[in-house]
């Protein structure tokens, strides 16, 4: 993304507009940008959820080393999205940023999301987007994302097999339409979402039942 997810991350906390006492579940946390953002912003606590235990490792070492005083904030939890070890409403917010793709099952991760939310907590999801135009922006991104971005994957991890993989599960992704439906089908209301960058990445937003 050439740096500009830190923007996109910047823009989803924007739109979560975290209120004082809020707490957060981070699912598919990765190194817990996310939320130490939410903190930041003046979120109380944040639950960090991913699968990838050395990936949470790397988070907790990053993070501590950034503050201390708002890493006593974090809880790191190895769990996955579709079955997540929490009671039921015990969250004001839920994000998920770029992890809704990768994901086993989305509907059961979206039922899952909106079972932890109390009422009226809100949903929010970062992702990748495939993108539906055929004009020349269209044409440089999949030359940038076929041809380069493999390249630099080979280079920098000499895997470039996974980088191939990455923007294969772009194209292949739900179109932001069809997610807000199967967002509101797992009982979300007045789901919105918006695109990025030439709609090369989405954010959706959805409330839990009050």
């Amino acid at each position: 993304s050439l740096g500009v997810q830190r923007c996109w991350k910047g823009r989803l906390i924007d739109e979560m507009f975290p209120v004082q006492g809020a707490n957060l579940i981070d699912v598919a946390c990765g190194t817990g940008d996310i939320g130490y953002r939410f903190i930041r912003a003046g979120g109380r606590h944040v639950h960090l959820c991913d699968s990838n235990k050395k990936m949470l490792e790397v988070g907790k070492s990053k993070l501590f080393d950034k503050s201390a005083k708002l890493f006593q904030q974090m809880s790191w939890n190895i769990c996955n999205a579709e079955n997540l070890p929490f009671e039921d409403e015990a969250f004001n917010y839920y994000s998920i940023a770029f992890g809704l793709r990768n994901v086993t099952d989305i509907d059961a991760t979206l039922r899952e999301a909106y079972r932890v939310l109390v009422n009226g907590g809100k949903f929010l999801c970062l992702e990748l987007s495939p993108l539906d135009s055929v004009g020349l922006f269209s044409q440089i991104y999949d030359f940038y994302s076929f041809q380069v971005v493999p390249k630099i994957g080979r280079y920098v991890t000499k895997n470039e097999s996974a980088y191939l993989y990455l923007v294969e599960s772009i194209r292949q992704f739900l179109k932001p339409e069809c997610l807000q439906k199967r967002i509101e089908v797992a009982g979300f209301q007045n789901v919105r979402y918006f695109r990025l960058t030439f709609g090369i990445a989405t954010i959706h937003v959805g409330y839990k039942r009050s």
